[in-house]
C-alpha cells in the first residue's frame, strides 16, 4: 500500500526519468534471484529451526519490498520540475529542494568529468546534466548529513535532457521578468 501511495505521479508538475532507471529493475530482479536461493537455502540448513527461518524470511521479504519501492519512487519522482522548485529525489539515500531563483545555470556535461559523490544526483550512470547554484544549497544525504552545494549534476534520460533544460531555463526567464 505505501508503494502504491508514494510513487503517484505528482499532479500539475512535469517529471523527468533518471538515467537507466530502467536499468535498476535488473540489478533488483538480480538481488531477488540471491535473496530466494538464500532463503531456499537457509529453509535447507535450519529445517530444525522455525522461528529463524521465518524471521529471515520476513526480513528478506521486507528488504526486497523495501528495494523495489525505491526503485518505483525513482522513476515516478526522480527528478521534478514544480512552478518555483525543482525537487530531486534519487532513491532513499539524498533528496534535494532547488528554488528555481537558486539556479544560476544549467548546461549539459559532454565529457564526463568527474564529480565529487556529494554533487552527484544521478541514480545509474554518468552525469549528463550540471545546475551551477548562485548560493549554496542544502540536501540531505542520508550517510553524509547535509550538505551544502553549489553545483548538482544528475544524469537523465536521454530523450529528457533538452525538455528538462529548455523548462528550467524558461523557469529562469520568466522569473527573471
Amino acid at each position: 500500500m505505501a508503494m502504491s501511495i508514494f510513487s503517484r505521479k505528482a499532479k500539475n508538475v512535469k517529471t523527468y526519468e533518471l538515467l537507466n532507471s530502467q536499468n535498476a529493475y535488473i540489478y533488483l530482479i538480480i538481488v531477488v534471484f540471491i535473496s530466494l536461493v538464500e532463503m531456499i537455502l537457509l529453509h535447507v540448513m535450519l529445517k530444525n529451526h522455525l522461528r529463524f527461518v521465518l524471521f529471515a524470511d520476513f526480513i528478506t521479504i521486507y528488504s526486497i519490498m523495501w528495494l523495489f519501492a525505491d526503485a518505483k519512487i525513482v522513476k515516478t519522482k526522480g527528478l521534478v520540475v514544480h512552478s518555483n522548485q525543482i525537487s530531486i529525489n534519487p532513491g532513499w539515500k539524498k533528496n534535494a529542494s532547488i528554488a528555481i531563483s537558486d539556479i544560476k545555470s544549467i548546461s549539459m556535461v559532454k565529457d564526463h568529468t568527474e564529480v565529487s559523490k556529494d554533487q552527484d544526483f544521478s541514480y545509474f550512470g554518468k552525469p549528463n546534466i550540471k545546475i551551477q547554484l548562485t548560493n549554496k544549497c542544502e540536501v540531505y544525504s542520508v550517510l553524509d548529513g547535509y550538505l551544502n552545494l553549489n553545483e548538482i549534476y544528475l544524469a537523465l534520460e536521454e530523450k529528457d535532457i533538452q525538455k528538462f533544460k529548455d523548462e528550467v531555463e524558461s523557469k529562469l526567464i520568466s522569473q527573471s521578468l
